[in-house]
């Protein structure tokens, strides 16, 4: 999979995520450098906060804490969240799985040396007992390698010192030493069973793969939770803004209430007539305190989802967010026309679909595996000996007889055969990876229209959010002309109380529903590029989480001129 060449970046300048590549495979772990310096910076932009965010709070006591933005959250989150940090230990377990599947395959180098020693050395052919002493010096190397195709190859060298001390001491028939040695050059063949596609070479391979896999998942651990981070935050910043409302409402009544007080003590309204605004003040006060319990609500689960749980890389007991959402661009043309896009993107960038179709090459290698194992047993072997001695009064070097001229040479070739008469044991294996193969391939159909359907919902919730929010703003705008237009008419005395207290009840209901309509906004944004892996997304070489704009919708014209290559 090659990743989106031309696709912009953001730079963070108070926080940064590396991720790096350990032991050569794309495993994720979060830079500790880099961590330490995400904290530092972190720490002075909290001591430099008064002078950087003046213009998202006035508030002298809001000053006091650290702000932070939507784009800093999703780097806390990278930093803190423990299911970030799991999913990059499920990287490095497999890659521990991959290392020992490979052990098949490694050479196995093997050496013995043994010394016997003997008193009152015994000929058996003659029964005749020497009373001299004798020694022998034995010992053997070899090296085992067993290739990935089912070669093994193998090459031993023995020698064999003895040294008797004078057998026969009258006639001196036999030498007081004698040096063997032989050195052996051979290899076994698979030619059914074991040749190029046995078992363990094909876990081998399904064990590397699974990697990658397990890499994929990773990403998509970390999309996800940068998702529930948005969310969130969106969730604070609305909960926030209605609270704001709420505030607003009950300040308007406040004044509504002393302004129908006051024209009933100037005797122009009934006594009565108070019960009406008071009534929608006790209603509008219980509204703000509901709000408020909302606003910590809200609070609390930013910080779960950012990690912000002792222990954490960054904690912080308090913090601000944005006061209000960031403009809304209302364009709907081009959204059907972005669909294509985005679907292409969905399919061949989304974490989870990658991490599926490498999951079905792994069962393929699998499924291989279990169907050489059904074959017989038929084995190729061969090789060659080189054997020598020497005689000698002392004791020569152990390598002598190899060195000697003229030496011994033996060549053998041969086959073996074997079968089990019911082969049930592999069988049962291809039915297990052939039903796995299968999983595979209709978990990543499922995927795929899981995405698609994902994908298709969330392009038509954004247009018809945009449709709702331009009304919502003109209803807004309309409702705060009726409110200043029925007051200045209640002054007047040409309206009652009942349409000004319906139209500021309509007014407070024409934000909320604003609000909700912004939040909607921000959240399905995030759901689209979630969707379309354009949420996060890695770096040319592989090494760091770059996270995109994440108020704005995938460009257009990045999807268009993207390059789709796996």
């Amino acid at each position: 999979m090659a990743l989106i060449q031309d696709k912009p970046r953001n730079t963070v300048s108070i926080m940064t995520a590396l991720i790096q590549k350990t032991n050569a495979i794309d495993y994720l772990t979060l830079n500790f450098r880099s961590r330490l310096l995400f904290v530092l910076l972190y720490l002075i932009a909290a001591v430099n906060f008064s002078a950087t965010s003046h213009q998202q709070n006035t508030d002298n006591a809001k000053k006091e804490l650290p702000f932070i933005s939507p784009l800093e959250s999703t780097y806390i989150t990278l930093l803190n969240q423990k299911e970030i940090q799991l999913a990059e230990l499920e990287i490095y377990f497999q890659e521990g799985i991959a290392q020992e599947d490979a052990e098949p395959f490694d050479p196995i180098l093997a050496s013995q040396v043994e010394n016997t020693q003997t008193q009152n050395f015994l000929i058996p052919t003659s029964d005749i007992r020497t009373h001299r002493g004798a020694n022998e010096t034995t010992g053997s190397a070899s090296i085992t390698k067993r290739s990935r195709t089912g070669t093994v190859f193998n090459a031993n060298a023995e020698f064999d010192i003895v040294h008797n001390n004078y057998l026969f001491e009258k006639s001196g028939a036999i030498s007081r030493t004698i040096n063997r040695g032989k050195l052996t050059l051979q290899f076994v063949q698979p030619l059914l069973r074991g040749f190029m596609f046995s078992e363990d070479a094909m876990n081998e391979i399904a064990s590397r793969i699974e990697v990658y896999a397990r890499y994929y998942d990773s990403l998509q651990v970390m999309s996800q939770k940068v998702s529930d981070t948005l969310s969130n935050y969106w969730e604070l910043v609305t909960a926030k803004k209605n609270l704001a409302i709420q505030i607003e409402a009950v300040k308007r009544l406040e004044k509504l209430t002393q302004d129908t007080q006051r024209l009933i003590d100037e005797g122009q309204l009934a006594a009565n007539e108070i019960n009406q605004p008071l009534k929608q003040l006790a209603d509008q006060r219980l509204q703000k305190a509901l709000a408020e319990q909302r606003v910590f609500a809200a609070y609390e689960s930013l910080k779960f989802s950012m990690g912000m749980t002792s222990p954490c890389e960054v904690c912080v007991d308090k913090f601000n967010v944005l006061d209000d959402f960031p403009a809304v661009d209302i364009q709907i043309n081009n959204l059907c026309e972005m669909l294509e896009s985005w679907t292409r993107l969905s399919l061949d960038y989304n974490f989870n679909l990658i991490a599926a179709r490498y999951r079905i090459e792994e069962t393929k290698f699998v499924l291989k595996g279990a169907t050489n194992a059904l074959l017989p047993q038929l084995n190729l072997f061969g090789g060659v000996t080189r054997s020598n001695y020497s005689l000698g009064s002392r004791a020569d070097r152990y390598y002598t007889s190899l060195e000697g001229r003229d030496p011994q040479y033996d060549s053998f070739i041969g086959l073996t055969f074997s079968t089990p008469l019911w082969n049930d044991g592999p069988q049962g294996l291809v039915k297990q990876a052939t039903a796995r193969n299968l999983q595979s391939i209709t978990q990543e159909q499922f995927l795929t229209q899981s995405i698609l359907r994902n994908l298709r919902t969330a392009v038509s919730n954004q247009i018809q959010i945009l449709k709702e929010l331009e009304q919502a703003n003109i209803q807004v705008e309309k409702s705060r002309e009726l409110v200043k237009n029925e007051t200045i008419r209640l002054k007047a005395g040409i309206s009652t109380l009942f349409f000004v207290v319906n139209f500021e009840t309509l007014l407070t209901s024409s934000l909320l529903t604003q609000t909700e309509l912004q939040r909607s906004y921000f959240q399905n944004i995030t759901q689209i590029r979630f969707l379309t892996a354009t949420l996060i997304e890695l770096s040319e070489d592989k090494d760091q989480v770059i996270v995109q704009t994440i108020d704005k919708i995938p460009e257009f014209s990045r999807c268009a001129n993207a390059q789709y290559k796996h």
